[in-house]
């Protein structure tokens, strides 16, 4: 395998990332992204960074060249050492330069790569919908299901990503389970990621919440749209839509975060 410098874990809301110092050629990261995971279980995503300290300007590389919201929190803190501020970040799948900090203690934030349409929420029968978002799609199953088994519900969400073709089309597809009870949202997220091959009941996601954030904005007529959405850890991330009449203008999600393990060298 592929020599690498130090590595982070940390744990924004439950989703554990592992992020590697220095960019690796793209040959050998599902080699490292798998013996990463096989080395630490609970670790859901592993990516690649660097930072230009200078110009405060950071890329980071999902090892599937998807998008992950959560590796860019997650990243975004441990530059800024965990202290309020903000940084830029380019990351894998998006084409903008996304903002990214902490505002405080044991939080942080990301700007989620959207598109402005409206069209990039689309309704595919009474209770499912697509979201587009750079890097990555969802469905959102608003459906009640007597599924118990989180085996089961990866099963499930599987055939749905197949049905609607979005296994193979692009780099990674989910779908977010939902349940409103009381006016609260309730996330469970299944994603898939094509390169690494990779299926999984996450216990926090992003994005998701980034898409179910998009959708819920859509059926509300205001400019701007807060919601707290729990997720399977029993954390909650915040997301806050903006909108006028004919676009969105953009959206931010925050939450918990922890730093876990840090690795000084590995080989």
């Amino acid at each position: 395998m592929e020599k690498i410098n130090s590595f982070t874990i940390l744990r924004p809301a439950g989703n554990d990332q592992l992020l590697i110092n220095g960019i690796v050629e793209k040959k050998y990261r599902r080699e490292i992204n798998d013996a990463m995971i096989r080395q630490f279980p609970n670790v859901e995503q592993v990516s690649f960074y660097e930072f230009n300290k200078k110009n405060n300007i950071a890329r980071l590389e999902l090892a599937g060249g998807e998008f992950c919201g959560n590796a860019t929190r997650s990243l975004a803190y441990l530059l800024l050492k965990g202290k309020p501020g903000k940084i830029l970040l380019q990351v894998s799948g998006t084409t903008n330069m996304l903002s990214a900090g902490v505002n405080a203690s044991n939080t942080a934030f990301a700007q989620m790569p959207i598109f402005n349409n409206f069209t990039c929420v689309q309704q595919l029968q009474k209770d499912l919908f697509r979201v587009d978002l750079e890097g990555i799609s969802h469905l959102i199953c608003t459906k009640k299901l007597e599924i118990k088994k989180n085996k089961d519900l990866v099963d499930y969400a599987k055939k749905l990503l197949e049905k609607n073709n979005l296994l193979f089309s692009i780099a990674a597809a989910g779908v977010m389970f939902i349940e409103i009870n009381n006016n609260k949202l309730l996330l469970k997220p299944v994603v898939w990621v094509k390169n690494t091959q990779t299926i999984l009941y996450e216990t926090c996601c992003a994005s998701g919440t980034a898409a179910v954030a998009l959708w819920y904005a859509l059926q509300n007529n205001k400019s701007i749209t807060n919601l707290q959405i729990k997720q399977p850890s029993n954390f909650y991330l915040n997301a806050t839509v903006r909108k006028d009449s004919s676009q969105f203008i953009d959206l931010f999600i925050d939450g918990p975060i922890e730093l876990i393990r840090r690795k000084e060298s590995y080989e």
